[in-house]
Formats: structure tokens, C-alpha cells, sequence
């Protein structure tokens, strides 16, 4: 289960991860790697190096990453040796991140031009399941992510 999480976004996530915070700061401690200010022509590069780097250097557990689609965060995210990152559409898919590929990096799209594609509840139980869902270490999965890792290593 992971409580100590880093979260980041760029301007279209900007309002929603506020939003995530406070309405969970007492079951996670969150660290916050940007975007800090809303500037429509922001980029989530900064933020999601910055998050993914303290995940590498173990000062957070697990990542939380938004942009207008959720696309360009992941694709980001998973370029970081050890950072592990699923793109997420449900709760359901958050859980199935963790048990079947063991992500340590959740990634989600916020909406765009204003136009929101998930409340802040949907945020949050995608959050919660991401975090109270384990990894399921059964020979066949465990070998599938040391083949990932082991493609990770040689690269």
C-alpha cells in the first residue's frame, strides 16, 4: 500500500490536483511537484521529471500524474529507469495497474479547454485503488515484469 505519494500536472490539472489534495491529506502525505501557478501555456515536462526523479530516489512511494489526456504524462513517466507508470481510465484499471504490471506510477487525463473528463471523486477512487491494491506476485506476472526490468537494464 502506498500513503507517501508525489503528485503533478500541468495547467489542465492544475484546479483538480488542488482539489485532490485537500480533500485527501489525511489518508496520503502528499508532495506536490507542480504546476504551482495556472498558466495556459505551461508544460508537464518540469513537474513530471521533478516527480519522477524523487520516485527514483525513494523520497515518495508512488506517483500521481495528470494532463488534459493523461497521454503525454505517461509517456514521459515511463522513459525514468524504475518509474513504472499505467494510464488509467477507472478505478478498475488503477487496481489492474498495480496487481498485473506492478506500476508505481499512475497517469490520468484531466480535460482540456476547460472541459473537465473526471470529477475530483473519480480522481480520488482511481487513487485509492491504485493504493490499496498490491501486486499480485504470481510466477507468471513476476516474470513479465523482471522481462520488463530486464529490458529497462539494457537499454
Amino acid at each position: 500500500m502506498f500513503r507517501k505519494l508525489g503528485i503533478a500536472g500541468d495547467h489542465n490539472a492544475f484546479e483538480l490536483k488542488k482539489q485532490i489534495i485537500e480533500q485527501s491529506n489525511d489518508i496520503y502525505e502528499w508532495t506536490d511537484y507542480g504546476v504551482y501557478t495556472y498558466n495556459p501555456t505551461d508544460d508537464y515536462t518540469g513537474p513530471v521529471i521533478a516527480l519522477c526523479e524523487a520516485l527514483q530516489r525513494k523520497e515518495i512511494e508512488a506517483g500521481i500524474l495528470m494532463c488534459g489526456t493523461g497521454m503525454g504524462v505517461c509517456v514521459l513517466a515511463s522513459k525514468f529507469k524504475g518509474v513504472y507508470a499505467g494510464r488509467v481510465f477507472s478505478a478498475d484499471d488503477a487496481a489492474d495497474a498495480r496487481i498485473h504490471n506492478n506500476c508505481n506510477c499512475m497517469c490520468f487525463g484531466a480535460g482540456y479547454h476547460g472541459k473537465n473528463v473526471v470529477s475530483v471523486q473519480e480522481a480520488l477512487d482511481r487513487i485509492d485503488a491504485f493504493c490499496n491494491t498490491d501486486f499480485d506476485a504470481v510466477t507468471r506476472r513476476v516474470r513479465r515484469f523482471q522481462d520488463v526490468q530486464n529490458v529497462e537494464n539494457k537499454q
